[in-house]
């Protein structure tokens, strides 16, 4: 399992079944946090939950919701997020290799 970490790490991960990666943005305030992840299996299976909450409960809290390719390429392209630009302007291409053509 490669995970990566755009900013603040989490532990105590449960990831989907049959996950091979997951790449996430997280952030944490003082009562607060915001963020998204973003999970595959290598097979055009892909997963994504928010990581946004409150001090009434943690990051990890929220279900995985299923993806398909073209929701999770709006996802990751669009203006929903902007983890896109985060992964670019971190330099990880070997990203590139998750995701099919």
């Amino acid at each position: 399992m490669q995970v990566i970490a755009l900013s603040e790490e989490i532990e105590g991960w449960d990831f989907p079944e049959g996950a091979t990666w997951c790449v996430y943005d997280y952030a944490s305030g003082s009562y607060e946090g915001s963020g998204t992840a973003y999970c595959g299996d290598g097979h055009n299976k892909f997963w994504s939950r928010n990581l946004g909450h409150c001090s009434c409960y943690g990051p990890l809290d929220e279900p995985w919701d299923s993806l398909g390719l073209s929701d999770l390429r709006m996802y990751l392209t669009g203006d929903t997020t902007g983890i896109a630009a985060k992964i670019q302007e971190m330099g990880f291409a070997e990203l590139r290799k998750f995701f099919p053509s």
